[in-house]
């Protein structure tokens, strides 16, 4: 396989596991991939384990993820990445600080996210 169709199962795995609630095989799957370096981690991949994270309350988790993805793409985060972190803070009943995070992270949405994270 190329890296292109590797990532797009890799990915179909993990949404699997995301939604099973098998989190702590996509938390392992994704530290494997992280590793790999023939293996490029999309934005897709992190929406998916936040997305994992914000379901099965791993707050924590869900901000390592996030601040890995703010490396490795020099703070150019996809806004639905940030929108699956406002999710995963309301989840957890963590208002104030889903505040903070909007605040500081509400330049990088887009409008339509914008509009999301406020419902």
């Amino acid at each position: 396989l190329d890296r292109g169709h590797a990532g797009s199962i890799y990915c179909a795995v993990m949404d699997c596991y995301a939604k099973t609630g098998e989190i702590q095989k996509l938390l392992a799957l994704f530290d494997k991939l992280k590793t790999q370096k023939a293996m490029k981690i999309s934005p897709s991949m992190c929406n998916i384990v936040l997305n994992g994270c914000s379901h099965s309350g791993l707050v924590d988790e869900a901000f390592s993820v996030f601040a890995e993805l703010e490396q490795r793409y020099d703070g150019h985060i996809p806004s639905n990445c940030v929108v699956v972190m406002l999710d995963c803070l309301a989840r957890k009943q963590r208002i104030n600080e889903a505040q903070l995070f909007y605040k500081a992270h509400s330049n990088k949405m887009n409008v339509n996210d914008k509009l999301v994270a406020l419902l």
